[in-house]
């Protein structure tokens, strides 16, 4: 197997993880002829391997999951040798990895737009401080095309920033969404930014607090943006050019990831060709008819809920729910759809009871 053909990087490194060698080995017996075995200690047999696996095993669940090499070895003292120690515990932990990766992927609960501006995702993140003054951006984007629809820098973020952008953001796309995502953050949740959204019906879909998965559109979002922007290389001394130097640095992170990056996620287009490609949300949905169905399910969902946590998580349902069955966005879970079905009441203080809509 290893002297055919040539085996790729990761490959490798995972093959000599299993056998308890490392790559560079791997390329050594890979230029050796067949058969032919170098000086030093023979190799452990299968057999040896397979007891040294249970034993380190078994000594790595008693010292706990996050001890390492040295602590397993001490507790084995001279039952198992040195190197099969090494080598079986980062397999054991290898394949405990991806243990935990797959069952969490099972678990996991994504939301996907179907229709432009129907779910705009809104947060903002610290850049840098200047003269005791702390530097924030604003990021809006839109999550079925992932697009960035609005950025904004300047200082700590307020709810007159957040109108501001709201409204540049109307202006550009031709509509507010029928649901803006954020966290409790004071600038979004303040009065006058909920008067604004109830007076243009506009859903409010809060995150439960300290959970910035409610919120990941964004959230990857600022990521790539900070990480492509680089905004370490900025060295002005004075606030206002640190402010712009670093505006000017996200807005052609913004070009490249928006009008070049290529998303695997939406069949290798680009997000700016994405978001030409989708069709508007007000083609098929009334804003009044959403708005309506949105907020009465949450209320409903509400019943029964005893702490402000769970009632929390019962609007986001109820409302998650209600644009599903609109079909302005779609759910799975591990990968697979979920029924459209509409939040009613709360059978217990975080158990929602769902009734399917049969649609």
């Amino acid at each position: 197997m290893l002297r055919g053909g040539s085996v790729k990087r990761g490959m490798r490194e995972t093959l000599a993880a299993l056998l308890g060698v490392t790559a560079r080995t791997l390329r050594h017996w890979r230029s050796k002829p067949p058969g032919e075995r170098g000086p030093g200690r023979p190799g452990p047999t299968p057999e040896e391997r397979a007891r040294a696996r249970t034993l380190v095993d078994a000594a790595w669940r008693d010292q706990g999951k996050t001890s390492g090499r040295r602590t397993v070895r001490a507790a084995l003292g001279e039952a198992v040798r040195p190197s099969l120690v090494r080598s079986e515990l980062r397999a054991l932990k290898l394949e405990a990895r991806r243990k935990s990766r797959a069952e969490a992927e099972a678990r996991r609960t994504s939301v996907h737009g179907s229709a432009r501006d129907a779910l705009w995702s809104l947060d903002a993140t610290h850049l840098d401080r200047v003269d005791g003054t702390t530097i924030e951006a604003l990021v809006l984007k839109d999550v079925a095309s992932t697009r960035t629809i609005q950025l904004s820098v300047g200082g700590p973020a307020t709810a007159s920033r957040v109108l501001v952008l709201l409204e540049r953001a109307e202006a550009e796309r031709g509509t507010l969404p029928l649901v803006l995502a954020t966290d409790n953050g004071s600038p979004f949740v303040a009065g006058a930014v909920r008067e604004r959204l109830d007076a243009r019906k506009v859903v409010l879909l809060r995150s439960v607090p300290h959970t910035p998965r409610h919120n990941p559109w964004v959230e990857r979002g600022i990521g790539e943006l900070k990480q492509e922007a680089d905004l370490g290389r900025v060295r002005a001394t004075d606030y206002e050019s640190t402010v712009l130097d670093h505006a000017a640095s996200l807005a052609r992170a913004r070009q490249t990831l928006d009008h070049h990056r290529l998303r695997a996620s939406r069949g290798y287009r680009t997000a700016a060709a994405v978001d030409a490609a989708l069709p508007p949300w007000y083609r098929a949905v009334r804003r009044d008819a959403f708005y309506e169905a949105a907020c009465s399910a949450a209320a409903r969902a509400v019943h029964g809920c005893e702490t402000a946590r769970a009632r929390q998580i019962a609007q986001r349902e109820a409302i998650l729910a209600t644009a599903a069955r609109f079909g302005t966005v779609t759910r799975t879970r591990g990968g697979v759809p979920l029924p459209i079905v509409e939040t009613e009441t709360i059978t217990g203080p975080l158990q929602p009871a769902w009734i399917s809509r049969g649609e």
